[in-house]
């Protein structure tokens, strides 16, 4: 297969999602592509170590006009925060909860035909401290909702209508399957 080259890009929107338009050359063929510059992204399933349930957070998501019930999440814009501390950040800003540990099990794009996002999805913990009610930044009006994993698969129909929050489900659920080593 020949090679992809990036002739040029121009930005044709400007807003919370920067829109571009950028034109390829493969061999003697040209085309056109809009790309989506979302910057990139944390996610994460947090464990309270003490009460052995899962957070997750309810919000409206106006992609899909709905309220969905997701894992914490959040984008990297603070310039040098490591993917960890975003989402340290991130946990406390829509939870309250203080993060004790994380690790990381995907760093993937989201979607990968028309946007330049990608995210780092993560099994955290906490043990049930907290510096703060959570509820996110400005009109986010994030809801806490908690479940123990097996509340958590009941609810997987709910769940999986966000595919970051269904990998980490998986990935949790599959984890508590293995035996120890």
């Amino acid at each position: 297969m020949e090679e992809t080259k990036e002739i040029s890009r121009e930005r044709i929107s400007n807003g919370f999602l920067k829109l571009d338009k950028v034109h390829y050359e493969r061999g003697a063929s040209k085309f056109d592509a809009e790309v989506v510059n979302r910057g990139n992204a944390v996610a994460g399933l947090l464990l309270n170590t003490k009460t052995k349930k899962y957070i997750f957070v309810k919000q409206f998501r106006p992609g899909v006009g709905a309220e969905l019930i997701e894992i914490i999440a959040g984008t990297m814009d603070v310039e040098g925060e490591s993917p960890e501390e975003c989402l340290r950040r991130e946990i406390t800003e829509e939870t309250g909860y203080v993060m004790d540990r994380c690790e990381l099990i995907s760093a993937s794009f989201a979607s990968p035909g028309g946007s330049t996002e990608k995210m780092y999805i993560f099994i955290a913990e906490t043990d049930g401290e907290r510096n703060g009610e959570g509820g996110g930044v400005g009109d986010e009006g994030i809801e806490i909702v908690e479940y123990t994993i097996d509340e958590m698969v009941e609810n997987l129909e709910e769940l999986s209508k966000d595919l970051k929050t269904l990998l980490a489900i998986n990935f949790e659920t599959l984890r508590n399957l293995l035996p120890n080593e």
